[in-house]
């Protein structure tokens, strides 16, 4: 998502959290190759699709999980810590 590309990837676990089907990337059932196979050729076949896709995992990877956002709530924590031990 942070290249801007979409992802195909198996409807499982974090996943699940990560990826929002048919708007960032295509869900697959977790073993199903032949809907994996599906889903490349589908982006494959549509380049706006592609595009628009990749566009919106790089939106949601900047406000979700970019390393400027991890910092910031490694210190939120840090400092909740330094409060409750003084």
């Amino acid at each position: 998502m942070a290249a801007k590309k979409p992802v195909v990837a198996s409807a499982h676990g974090g996943l699940l959290d990560i990826v929002i089907d048919g708007e960032t990337g295509i869900l697959v059932p977790p073993n199903d190759q032949i809907a994996l196979a599906n889903a490349i050729v589908k982006l494959i076949e549509d380049p706006l699709l592609r595009k628009s896709m990749g566009e919106a995992g790089r939106k949601r990877q900047r406000e979700l999980f970019s390393i400027e956002r991890y910092v910031k709530e490694f210190e939120e924590v840090y400092s909740i810590l330094e409060v409750s031990q003084d």
